[in-house]
């Protein structure tokens, strides 16, 4: 029955998992079998534990003197690379204060988007995908956009002038670090005094507001990890970006932060193709972008398919912002993964 289904992928993940974990410990020094792990784990949504068996895999080879070029050693390199490249970087819940109050009032417009079922009627709740916010919501409460400005509006007027500097003297912005929704951007990673400015939003605003937003799923600010962050240019005018096709982001949760006010371009926003607002069973569900000024954001459910709305004069200046957390859809505590490998 379908009860019983429901309950088969994770067990099924779980026991995958386990199987992976003791072939590791069985031959600790193929690479490829660290690589397998982590995969398992990152298509259970499980990133956090991810990172720890590709990090643990990578330092048990340096350890060993595992050559560079066996086989699945590049593959486990790269994939540390890609997680770890941004959860150490950023904050990542070594709380040194308390959230900011004043930009945490509850101050935000939701919406919700159609329910699965209704859109697949043979779709089954699949506990098991990391984009399961959807299973769990039905849909309900999963897109939010702030009132007020969760950053302040001249810290993002601050953080627009150290971008375009840094671009100006180091040879223009980017637009060729995304395969699949290329953007005109520029990494906060890269930046030194971005970065400092924005892990400290990030502790004190960002992620407290995410977990108010989301309080069935996320279970507290501190589990919230970042998977990427950087400041994307939308410029009207020829060879410019101007917009951003609709596509789904690999993420737990999303945000978009404005940094410059609605009065300095035309058109814009996040574009959703079915919401309509919480509560408002009566109302259609619709195509809407949703726009904030300076230091507003909307945050979602990373699966939803969305883009950026086309401006059509002026420029925008957003950081998208995307989220997983360390927290373990199986159940198991973090750690769980690598934490009998020790002797291995």
């Amino acid at each position: 029955g379908g009860s019983s289904w429901a309950l088969d992928p994770p067990r099924k993940a779980h026991d995958l998992i386990t199987a992976k974990r003791k072939a590791v410990r069985a031959q600790p020094m193929r690479a490829a079998g660290w690589v397998e792990l982590g995969a398992h784990l990152m298509k259970q949504g499980e990133y956090a534990e991810a990172e720890r068996a590709f990090a643990f895999g990578a330092a048990k080879a340096e350890e060993d003197g595992m050559p560079p070029t066996q086989p699945g050693k590049e593959m486990l390199d790269a994939a540390l690379l890609t997680l770890r490249g941004h959860s150490q970087i950023y904050y990542a819940g070594e709380r040194t204060c308390e959230p900011d109050p004043a930009r945490l009032a509850d101050d935000f417009e939701s919406y919700d988007v159609p329910a699965p079922r209704s859109i697949w009627p043979e779709w089954v709740p699949d506990p098991d995908r990391h984009d399961a916010q959807l299973d769990r919501s039905m849909g309900k409460g999963l897109v939010h956009v702030s009132k007020h400005p969760i950053i302040l509006p001249e810290e993002c007027a601050k953080a627009i002038q150290i971008a375009e500097d840094w671009a100006a003297a180091n040879g223009g912005w980017l637009s060729n670090r995304h395969a699949s929704a290329p953007t005109t951007d520029m990494a906060i990673k890269d930046v030194p005094p971005l970065l400092e400015w924005f892990n400290e939003r990030l502790e004190k605003s960002l992620f407290p507001m995410l977990c108010q937003r989301f309080p069935e799923q996320i279970d507290h600010p501190d589990q919230i990890r970042v998977h990427d962050a950087f400041i994307v240019k939308y410029e009207f005018g020829e060879g410019k970006q101007n917009e951003l096709s609709v596509h789904q982001d690999e993420s737990t949760f999303s945000f978009t932060i404005a940094l410059n006010d609605r009065d300095q371009y035309e058109g814009g926003g996040t574009f959703f193709e079915a919401i309509r607002p919480s509560g408002d069973t009566d109302a259609p569900f619709e195509a809407r972008a949703l726009s904030t000024d300076a230091g507003g954001c909307v945050a979602f459910g990373g699966k939803l398919r969305h883009g950026g709305q086309a401006i059509t004069s002026g420029v925008r200046y957003i950081i998208p912002l995307f989220v997983y957390l360390d927290k373990n859809n199986s159940g198991e505590a973090p750690g769980y993964a690598t934490k009998s490998l020790a002797a291995a």
